[in-house]
């Protein structure tokens, strides 16, 4: 197959993994609801300087991603679709991207394995199919700290001056980690090489770099700072970045090997490879322009930047797969069979194997022992053919045919990505509370939320859902909104049962969350300025008042029958 065929191979075959059923897909995650939420309102105000949620500030991210979701939103109309095509365009091009360097500096072969390694991760794949900035920020990462090294190797100013751009870019999608992530990555490169000389420092234009980086940043982050009278400024980079950094929050913390268990696990299925990979690339470092030694070195910093980091989350630390997916090629490409990699080997094979039959195992008693979804249970026989693709791969590895193993993996994880964006998690996903409710009640009516709730309704509703702090404030919305609907988690039942007149129409557990979404009304009996039942009037007076209650409680009803 010639370059250009692979290209076209990466582009459609990124297209069909990163972007299966974006639009079906309910935009429903907190984050992706918070995101692209904000990315709304913002369109709609045609103010881009101040993000709001449920207009509200959105103090957790800067900006770039709000403008992709806005642009899809003016090109293709407000849905998941329009908010989540940009995030499947960036995650091919840093899949194509990877292609390209490791072609450059370590052959056809290598590349190729690269690029299938980042185009197989199931869990790369799931982070590009959401509106949230980690696939802008992986792409601008990614392509800023490979120009640097090919500007620094070959001495080409356009090089570093593009490297500079993306990561001033980079600043924009998720602050400061985007400055420190490729910086750290170089420096510990020049360390690493014993070429941490003020000579070499200055190669890579550090004074231009840090001045374009600051003319695409500052002027957003000015502008924010003033429009909020430093209210974006404080939180974001004192809660959301050196608290975020130094304490464990909402309940996301752990040792520092939990970093370590997200990126094998994320790498998957070539994950199981990746110590020998790391152990070939550490003896390999000087060789090969030191491309190998770069890779090795950048994705070590982004490991050891989120090891420390007291907030752990498996998103984190997935801008280092494209620098280790290049490692994992160059590995299985100069791979030999040798008895002193016997043990290795085999208990890296064994472990996939283990891992295919466990994975269908592990999703069918998740699903069953579910009472939400255990209907969906029977999804998990959709994934019945991992076990054979780990049976085939112990065998071609006893055959010593190591090509076929990783074609086999390649090919079972592709399937795996296809099948469930495609056919098993779309059921799934209909059962989510957003999903659920919007079939049963009209979001046009008036909504407001007690205390609690899925930021997803905001999305859906496509208008501000006031958030009502205590009783009291709840009876005033009632008073002026007695048709509305009252959203909520059902751990506020106890406070919510002071207002009696109130009844439970929706109950679902959250998907994937602790929380249980619940959504109570008044019925328009118990309603005095709604239609309703008038014994004068009313076409029903001549019933019992208990039965006129009952019939007039239905959504059903005709108004003539329950009239004023």
């Amino acid at each position: 197959m010639s370059k250009t065929a692979w290209l076209l191979f990466l582009f459609i075959g990124g297209i069909l993994l990163y972007g299966l059923h974006i639009g079906q897909l309910d935009v429903y995650s907190l984050d992706e609801a918070r995101n692209a939420g904000c990315a709304r309102e913002m369109w709609k105000r045609g103010d881009y300087i101040v993000p709001t949620f449920n207009h509200q500030l959105r103090e957790q991210k800067p900006p770039l991603h709000y403008y992709f979701m806005a642009l899809g939103y003016t090109l293709f109309g407000f849905g998941a679709w329009a908010a989540r095509v940009f995030s499947v365009l960036a995650g091919v091009a840093t899949l194509i991207s990877t292609y390209l360097f490791a072609a450059r500096y370590l052959g056809e072969a290598v590349a190729r394995w690269a690029s299938v390694v980042l185009l197989v991760s199931t869990h790369f794949s799931i982070q590009i199919h959401m509106a949230v900035p980690d696939p802008y920020l992986i792409f601008f990462n990614t392509v800023g700290t490979w120009g640097l090294f090919v500007g620094f190797v070959e001495k080409k100013s356009a090089y570093l001056w593009a490297a500079y751009i993306a990561i001033g870019l980079g600043s924009l999608c998720k602050g400061p980690i985007g400055v420190v992530m490729p910086g750290l990555g170089v420096f510990l490169y020049l360390i690493a090489s014993s070429r941490f000389t003020w000579s070499n420092i200055l190669r890579f234009q550090p004074f231009l770099g840090l001045g374009l980086i600051l003319l695409i940043a500052l002027p957003w982050y000015f502008a924010v700072h003033y429009a909020t009278q430093g209210a974006w400024t404080r939180a974001f980079f004192f809660t959301q970045n050196l608290e975020r950094f130094g304490t464990a929050m909402e309940g996301h913390g752990g040792i520092f090997l939990l970093t370590w268990a997200y990126v094998f696990l994320g790498l998957l299925p070539f994950g199981v490879y990746l110590w020998p990979a790391l152990v070939k690339a550490w003896r390999d470092r000087l060789a090969h322009q030191e491309a190998i030694g770069f890779c090795l070195w950048a994705g070590a910093a982004i490991l050891c930047i989120f090891s420390v980091s007291s907030t752990k989350l498996p998103n984190y630390t997935v801008p280092l797969y494209p620098f280790w997916a290049v490692l994992l090629g160059y590995y299985l490409v100069n791979f030999e069979f040798k008895p002193s990699n016997a043990l290795m080997r085999w208990l890296a094979v064994g472990f996939y194997a283990f891992l295919s039959l466990a994975l269908p195992l592990g999703l069918y008693l998740a699903l069953a022992f579910d009472k939400t979804l255990s209907p969906q249970a029977y999804l998990a026989l959709s994934f019945l053919f991992l076990p054979l693709g780990g049976g085939l791969a112990l065998w071609y590895m006893y055959q010593q045919n190591f090509r076929a193993v990783c074609i086999v993996q390649a090919v079972s994880f592709a399937m795996l990505t296809l099948v469930f964006f495609g056919f098993a998690f779309p059921p799934v996903d209909k059962e989510n509370p957003v999903f659920v409710a919007r079939q049963k009640i009209d979001l046009k009516k008036p909504l407001f939320a007690y205390q609690a709730f899925n930021p997803a309704f905001v999305f859906y509703a496509q208008k501000e859902i006031p958030v009502l702090g205590n009783i009291s404030e709840l009876r005033q919305a009632l008073n002026k909104h007695p048709e509305a609907y009252i959203i909520s988690r059902e751990d506020r039942l106890d406070s919510l049962s002071q207002v009696k007149e109130l009844k439970l129409r929706l109950k679902r557990k959250d998907l994937f969350e602790i929380p249980t979404t619940i959504i109570l009304q008044k019925p328009r009996w118990s309603n005095p300025q709604a239609p309703g039942i008038d014994k004068k009037i009313g076409l029903l007076s001549v019933l019992p008042l208990s039965w006129q209650k009952f019939i007039c409680e239905w959504d059903g009803i005709p108004t003539l029958f329950c009239k004023k």
